[in-house]
């Protein structure tokens, strides 16, 4: 399969590393309380850990400033490239 272009790259904003699903699920209620949209977001197993998928974007820099904009907010936040569907 070809490689996809630049253009057709999604990113997604995730918050890693929780503990329980309980904790990772504390998170998402906090992020929906100071604004955040949260209605597409997902928790996921991660090896030994969660993390929440907060949003999915087609921009890397909307998703980088998504990112920064949780990290001015305490949040360990990172953008990862989205696996083709």
């Amino acid at each position: 399969s070809k490689p996809a272009k630049a253009k057709d790259l999604q990113y997604y904003v995730i918050l890693p590393g929780y503990w329980t699903k309980e904790s990772a699920q504390a998170e998402l209620k906090a992020l929906e309380l100071l604004g955040f949209r949260t209605k597409e977001a997902e928790i996921e197993k991660s090896g030994t850990s969660y993390q929440v998928r907060l949003a999915r974007m087609k921009s890397k820099s909307n998703a980088d400033d998504m990112a920064a904009s949780l990290s001015r907010m305490s949040f360990r936040a990172a953008v990862e490239v989205a696996s083709a569907p």
